[in-house]
């Protein structure tokens, strides 16, 4: 990933947190609390100055998207096939056995 496209991640990471706490109606405080994060880290997250890690990503998806999907599709990223996944997990276990 080039600086371009990890600036524009980063942004639009920015855009869609600001955007579900504002759909809850809820603080930046509250926000922070709920993934787990100071208010000082949620809200360069919330203005595109930081990415999310990894744990708070998943948090996030837990907690506020109905639909796993939902947050991937909304970032044009393409959606996860938990069927294939389950499938290739499965597949590198019995590879690992043998």
């Amino acid at each position: 990933m080039n600086v371009s496209q990890n600036y524009e991640l980063k942004k639009v990471f920015g855009k869609r947190l600001k955007k579900t706490r504002a759909e809850y109606e809820i603080t930046q405080e509250t926000m922070a609390d709920c993934l787990g994060i100071s208010p000082s880290s949620y809200n360069k997250l919330e203005r595109g100055v930081n990415l999310m890690s990894t744990k708070v990503l998943v948090r996030y998806i837990m907690i506020f998207c109905q639909n796993k999907n939902e947050f991937f599709y909304k970032l044009n990223l393409p959606p996860l096939d938990y069927d294939e996944i389950n499938y290739k997990l499965s597949h590198k276990r019995k590879n690992k056995m043998k």
